[in-house]
């Protein structure tokens, strides 16, 4: 439940581990948790906000018997001071986690902008937003967070994005690469097509984005009437190799004079053969470096 957390959930968003925080509690009373009529621990919003400020301290060389011996406001406007000084990439994602405990969009704009001022949109991504994500759904994965609390950081990233992305030069379809970007029937998980979408219309690519969920036959029935340069698309979820192959094979065929640029955890772990046409991206920079060859073929 939202404001309830076990002393495991502290553990997976602090980083503090379970151990060291029941040592804490007894030898510094740093935390008064509630008890379960089973004697097991509970915590607050205020638990948690506190023992992240002590993390973010720690963290920065603070002794935790000084920690200790600080007042609530103290302790506050401590974290808040070290907040001002230059931060790691674990401090930053432990930032943008806290803000995104709390629901504080305000908080989350400030932070992810002063990420893409200070980096650029795409080392902000590789840097700081897909490690985010990754803890995120750990985080989801250990029911240490809400679906509704993922669903909320997902789609301000997702829109960011897309706002990015508006603030890309115009193509006029005409002269330049063109690439269709979609995700196949039950894929969902967005950001990293949204986000390679972004890089090709970087590089001044003409595309097409569909998005979530489409189905094949859909694809197919566009690229008879419509030419691209190429495909690109995310398998994210876990499927079975043998319904991958057979995708890749359908696909690649039906799409012959273009190439078909497939990414994520099963395309990366599928070691066999693939179609001559088709290439599996590892990594964005790679992607970048495949397009920046390509010239517009003509049908």
């Amino acid at each position: 439940m939202p404001g309830t957390y076990t002393i495991k959930d502290l553990e997976n968003l602090s980083g503090i581990k379970a151990h060291t925080i029941r040592i804490w509690e007894k030898r510094y009373g740093l935390l008064i948790p509630q008890r379960t009529d089973t004697n097991i621990r509970r915590y607050t919003d205020d638990d948690l906000k506190k023992i992240i400020n002590i993390s973010l301290l720690v963290n920065r060389g603070f002794k935790i018997s000084k920690i200790a011996a600080l007042s609530e406001e103290e302790l506050y406007n401590h974290a808040l001071k070290a907040n001002s000084k230059p931060e790691d990439t674990n401090d930053r994602i432990e930032k943008l986690i806290f803000h995104m405990l709390s629901l504080d969009v305000n908080s989350i704009e400030q932070e992810v902008e002063s990420l893409i001022q200070e980096a650029g949109v795409e080392k902000a991504i590789y840097q700081y937003i897909f490690p985010l994500m990754e803890k995120i759904g750990a985080l989801w994965q250990a029911n240490s967070i809400v679906p509704a609390q993922e669903h909320f950081m997902f789609n301000f990233l997702r829109q960011k994005l897309i706002v990015e992305t508006d603030k890309l030069p115009k193509t006029n379809g005409q002269t330049e690469p063109s690439g269709l970007f979609f995700l196949p029937e039950g894929e969902n998980h967005e950001f990293s097509l949204l986000f390679y979408n972004y890089l090709a219309r970087k590089n001044g690519h003409h595309t097409l984005y569909l998005g979530q969920s489409v189905p094949l036959s859909d694809i197919l029935t566009i690229a008879e009437s419509f030419h691209f340069d190429y495909y690109f698309t995310a398998i994210i979820t876990s499927t079975p190799k043998s319904d991958f192959e057979q995708f890749l094979g359908d696909f690649s065929h039906k799409v012959s004079t273009s190439t078909l640029f497939v990414t994520g955890k099963e395309a990366q772990h599928y070691k066999r053969k693939h179609p001559r046409n088709t290439r599996i991206i590892s990594r964005p920079e790679k992607f970048s470096e495949e397009i920046r060859s390509l010239t517009r073929k003509e049908n």
